[in-house]
């Protein structure tokens, strides 16, 4: 089994992981002030609520109401950590990166930095392998 850190790993992954970050905060700024903040689309929802836009700007605030986008991303980053998993520690980073731009800032960033460490970290050996 290579080792999680291996030269060309750790060369790449922190650019995987801030390409990843920026694309989830590009796209939770695009829901934030193209569908939350948005005046003109406020308006014209108010006016007639029909359409896909007005539909996502009704739907998108369920994601951080009662701070559920920031749950998620915890819930995601203490599996990663304690399991090992940097699949679920990915998911953590970019819905931590996410919530921090949708009002779900304090439990969003906890998952973050723990989904974070368990990327770096890399995939844990099981318990069996690890005492041989």
């Amino acid at each position: 089994m290579p080792s999680p850190f291996s030269l060309a790993r750790l060369r790449l992954l922190p650019w995987r992981l801030l390409a990843v970050v920026a694309a989830a905060v590009a796209a939770a700024l695009a829901v934030r002030y193209g569908l939350m903040q948005n005046d003109e689309l406020a308006v014209a929802c108010a006016r007639q609520a029909e359409g896909l836009a007005c539909d996502a700007r009704a739907a998108f605030p369920q994601l951080f109401m009662e701070n559920r986008l920031g749950w998620l991303a915890l819930a995601a980053g203490v599996l990663a950590f304690v399991f090992g998993r940097p699949g679920l520690g990915w998911i953590a980073v970019t819905l931590g990166a996410a919530g921090l731009v949708l009002y779900c800032y304090d439990l969003s960033a906890v998952g973050a930095v723990l989904g974070g460490v368990a990327v770096l970290r890399g995939p844990l050996a099981p318990v069996s392998q690890a005492r041989a």
